[in-house]
């Protein structure tokens, strides 16, 4: 039980609605995935293929069902990291293919959701605009809080923090899977590469910095205020909103309309608020390094 307590992230970084959803009925899954021998991969890969699943549904309009496989995939999702924990197979390769995989179920997921028509026959005709850029901006705002959330645990939790998340590694990593001609594995390295330089704050590290007890304390005072904040962009808050409205969107399509907006506009809003503070955060933290 030890183990398993070990292998479970640290509650500083997880979203509320995985902390206390999500991530609790993961556990009842984990011990069955590590019993029956499946990889983190095989994990990630049953997550992709039933948000595809959702994704089908969706698109023949079975918007109750389609909402209920879509949390079973998030729910998946939950699990392939703890069980590479568990069994000593993580890897930055692993992480990257987590993060793909849930950006490719999630768009087909939208994708479904446009050629069902049932926005179209409530009267949105022009509504692919404003859902691609609400689908965007949910991607954006995932991968961001990815970022500072591996930011968090490199500054306030080193002893935690996995190799392999910065982006010097990730490009050598690129490197070596083009050279190796494989084309999925290349994608999915150039996913890591492209996320670790553009959403991952960037930490100087002209030389090794061992901090002390204290000054490790002050620094998670400062910086879990502002992760807390920043959990709100996380992928399982999206999510829980986009699946909400997509229950009732066959009885009530107005209110999925009334969430694309609010993606577009307020969550983008409170994104530009948070890099404002995010920043001044830094200014404050420097003086630790």
């Amino acid at each position: 039980m030890n183990s398993f307590q070990k292998s479970v992230k640290p509650k500083a970084v997880e979203e509320l609605v995985d902390y206390y959803f999500y991530r609790r009925l993961a556990n009842f899954l984990v011990p069955l995935f590590v019993r029956l021998r499946f990889s983190p991969n095989q994990v990630t890969s049953l997550s992709l293929i039933t948000g595809l699943l959702a994704s089908y549904l969706v698109f023949y309009r079975y918007f109750f069902w389609g909402t209920f496989v879509a949390i079973m995939a998030i729910i998946f999702d939950c699990c392939d990291g703890q069980v590479a924990r568990l069994t000593g197979k993580t890897s930055p390769f692993g992480r990257g293919m987590d993060g793909l995989c849930d950006s490719i179920w999630i768009s087909f997921l939208w994708i479904g959701l446009y050629h069902s028509q049932i926005l179209q026959e409530a009267g949105y005709a022009s509504i692919v605009g404003p859902m691609a850029i609400a689908g965007l901006s949910m991607v954006l705002h995932c991968w961001r809080f990815d970022g500072i959330k591996i930011s968090y645990i490199n500054q306030a939790m080193p002893h935690i923090a996995e190799q392999g998340v910065d982006s010097e590694y990730a490009l050598q990593l690129l490197k070596q899977e083009i050279k190796k001609l494989n084309p999925f594995t290349s994608f999915v390295a150039f996913a890591i590469f492209f996320q670790s330089y553009f959403f991952v704050p960037k930490i100087k590290k002209e030389k090794k910095i061992y901090l002390d007890e204290t000054s490790t304390r002050n620094i998670q005072n400062i910086l879990d205020p502002e992760i807390r904040l920043w959990s709100f962009l996380g992928e399982g808050s999206h999510n829980t909103l986009f699946l909400f409205a997509l229950c009732w969107v066959g009885i009530y399509p107005h209110a999925m309309v009334g969430m694309i907006f609010f993606f577009i506009i307020v969550l983008n809003l409170y994104w530009f608020i948070l890099e404002i503070r995010w920043r001044r955060v830094e200014q404050k933290i420097k003086v630790y390094f």
